[in-house]
């Protein structure tokens, strides 16, 4: 990483260079590419095609409207997800899963759906009375084809609102993005097989700040020779940072694949070690406004 001129982080040159001209959706959000000749700046996917001479990476969002440039229209680089505003964004939640009358009755049975603000993106967090079942970046899949997955994977219906487990997990992430919490207390209730719920299991033993290979997992999990069926439960857990699949390498040091993105796990990984985010603080002012706001 490299230190721009406006005090933040940057991944390395050709890392950006490289993601720049592949379009590379996961690095979103990681920095933005700012284009001299125009005056714009874009995502790092975004479809138009500046020449690397014309072009200047920034570590936020904020860091390009303050040096004078403004958002492209193609890829609306200060929004979530391409949304115009984070109020898009939750309508188009709230809309998706908004259930039926008769099966939201009073009293009926039903997982309860939010939108939560955080410094690396909003997070859709699903819950009910046996705790937290889902907790994931909003923009890995369109809205519409997240909404029906985890319709084919819950049974009871699902509805947008709020839940005193989300209620929970709200205050908690701001503390643990403002550097104040590390051990998470809302209750948990993932859904997988028993292997699965092992691997977990063993994801949570992970100290924060500290990191293990796939290989060690699996050792942990008494299945040493079991690295794919690992890293495959690794990659099917549905509650991101509670359960810290982020803390687990590769071998050689790598940081591997990631659901939120690699740029994600490197902050969170960054996060966890210096006790403080690599960036801009603007969304993290936002979200502790949020989070008392909430709390009052």
């Amino acid at each position: 990483m490299k230190n721009n001129e406006t005090g933040g982080l940057l991944p390395p040159i050709p890392e950006m260079e490289r993601a720049l001209s592949a379009k590379d959706s996961t690095c979103d959000g990681a920095f933005f590419v700012a284009v001299k000749t125009t005056g714009i700046f874009c995502r790092p996917s975004c479809s138009s095609r500046p020449k690397r001479e014309n072009v200047e990476f920034f570590g936020s969002a904020n860091e390009c409207l303050n040096a004078g440039y403004r958002p492209c229209k193609r890829c609306h680089p200060t929004a979530s997800g391409g949304f115009a505003s984070h109020s898009r964004l939750r309508e188009a939640f709230a809309h998706a899963f908004d259930a039926a009358p008769r099966q939201s009755r009073l009293g009926a049975k039903r997982i309860v759906t939010a939108l939560l603000e955080s410094p690396l993106g909003p997070l859709l967090a699903a819950a009910d009375d046996d705790g937290l079942r889902v907790l994931d970046f909003t923009d890995q899949e369109p809205v519409e084809q997240k909404s029906e997955n985890l319709r084919r994977q819950f049974d009871p219906p699902m509805v947008f609102g709020e839940h005193e487990v989300i209620a929970q997990l709200r205050h908690e992430l701001g503390e643990y993005f403002s550097a104040k919490r590390w051990d998470f207390r809302v209750r948990l209730a993932p859904r997988g097989t028993p292997f699965q719920e092992k691997v977990w299991q063993e994801l949570r033993r992970i100290p924060h700040g500290e990191t293990i290979s796939y290989a060690e997992l699996a050792q942990r999990t008494g299945r040493p020779t079991a690295q794919r069926a690992v890293a495959s439960a690794n990659r099917l857990n549905r509650i991101c940072i509670l359960i810290p699949c982020h803390r687990v390498i590769g071998k050689d040091g790598s940081l591997t694949g990631y659901g939120g993105g690699l740029w994600r796990k490197r902050l969170l990984l960054e996060l966890e070690g210096s006790g403080h985010l690599p960036r801009s603080h603007s969304q993290l002012n936002l979200l502790n406004a949020t989070t008392e706001r909430n709390a009052n």
